[in-house]
């Protein structure tokens, strides 16, 4: 959603405004434009909302949350964000990981230059 250009906070604060306490035990934001427009709005419905600038942040969170018959929900932008980088340390198998969007040589490149470390 933060390529969406003037609709990026108005499209970010609507989903806010659908996450639903009953149907969610937690939302979990990555980025500015997250934390600034849907976290608030989720919070206004009564979600335990708590938002990291990059997503290697939230793993210990997450790891923490994932539990058996636990279900998680992953959206993530593709500029910038790079949510696939916290969904790695939760996979049963590390063969997982090639089922997982921008993991090609050229990917992991620029992901390794944005996050200042090594990613596999």
């Amino acid at each position: 959603m933060n390529e969406l250009g003037d609709t990026t906070a108005s499209e970010h604060r609507t989903l806010g405004t659908l996450c639903d306490p009953a149907q969610l035990s937690h939302v979990i934001t990555v980025g500015s434009n997250a934390a600034t427009f849907l976290a608030p709005a989720a919070q206004d419905n009564g979600c335990t909302v708590t938002s990291f600038n990059i997503a290697i942040d939230a793993v210990e969170l997450l790891q923490s949350l994932a539990r058996q018959d636990t279900i998680l929900l992953f959206k993530g932008s593709q500029g910038g964000v790079y949510l696939e980088e916290a969904i790695k340390p939760l996979l049963k198998s590390s063969k997982d990981t090639e089922k997982l969007v921008r993991q090609s040589k050229e990917w992991l490149s620029k992901k390794q230059a944005f996050f200042g470390k090594s990613l596999s």
